[in-house]
This record gives structure tokens, C-alpha cells and sequence, in this order.
């Protein structure tokens, strides 16, 4: 598998995962 390629795909997954987070941080402290 290419390194850069899974390096990017990690980033999209911990990107996507700390959105969520952050929405339902928002949703839970308002």
C-alpha cells in the first residue's frame, strides 16, 4: 500500500472523528 495514501486516509478518518465529536459536544453543552 502507498504511505502517503494511508497517511491521507488516516487524517479524512481523525478529521471526521474529532467533527463528531465536536457536534455532539455542542449538542450535549448547550
Amino acid at each position: 500500500m502507498n504511505s502517503s495514501y494511508s497517511t491521507m486516509n488516516y487524517a479524512l478518518v481523525v478529521e471526521k472523528t474529532s467533527l463528531e465529536t465536536a457536534m455532539l459536544g455542542t449538542l450535549f453543552f448547550q
